[in-house]
């Protein structure tokens, strides 16, 4: 896998520094990568995320733009509480270890006809809320839909939903040019004693990710919802 010139200028990438990486990822990085020693690096985790309150700041504050969804807006959060995260901008690329500051986000969604999936794609989706409903409304629209480059789908945020279905877990397969990206889906909303949840799948590489910095990834985006 190699990346041009043009999408690391575009997408504010640049190689990760020593200095920039914590003590687990100086190990971490290159150690979870040697076949050597490990076979599969991947991990999975599947999540009951309460999101009662998270529905009365969309319905109180966002809900009446043009274009608004609550998957979008969810979308839209996620991406925002990864900008302090930033393993989940890591991305292996012939060999070495990169950091992006706006990469664009792939987001497949499953739909109701022979096509199965869409699979839009946003440029630039750290944005206001207004822009970034302008842009999900484009890119959701069918006749709009193209086929993305492999160059740009294996870098890109992976951020899929599948709203009719209640998963209690969920695994992923990556392809065989994977960039150690991480993977995120939402599932089914739904309603339990008074209080709503939406399953969330996350699948992810342990040279970058494992349950502490998921924890803060989480609670980065528990408290986004809230504002």
């Amino acid at each position: 896998m190699e990346i041009s010139q043009e999408n690391l200028n575009l997408w504010d990438g640049r190689l990760l520094t020593a200095q920039e990486k914590s003590k687990y990822e100086k190990w971490a990085l290159d150690f979870f990568q040697d076949k050597r020693y490990v076979e599969d690096p991947w991990l999975n985790l599947t999540l009951k995320v309460d999101i009662s309150a998270a529905r009365n700041t969309y319905k109180k504050k966002y809900c009446e733009h043009d274009g608004a969804t609550f998957t979008a807006w969810l979308t839209w959060k996620m991406i925002q509480a990864m900008k302090t995260n930033p393993w989940t901008r890591y991305r292996r690329i012939a060999g070495q270890w990169y950091i992006f500051e706006n990469l664009p986000l792939f987001f497949p969604v499953a739909i109701d006809d022979d096509a199965r999936f869409t699979e839009p794609l946003i440029t630039n989706p750290i944005s206001s809320w207004h822009e970034f409903t302008l842009k999900w409304q484009r890119a959701t629209k069918t006749d709009q839909r193209i086929k993305i480059p492999h160059s740009v789908w294996s870098l890109a945020h992976f951020i899929g939903n599948l709203p009719n279905i209640n998963f209690t877990s969920f695994n992923l397969h990556r392809g065989s040019q994977d960039s150690s990206r991480p993977f995120f889906y939402f599932g089914k909303r739904h309603e339990v004693g008074g209080k709503w949840f939406v399953p969330l799948s996350i699948t992810f590489n342990h040279s970058t990710g494992d349950p502490v910095v998921i924890d803060k990834l989480l609670a980065d985006f528990t408290n986004l919802m809230m504002d």
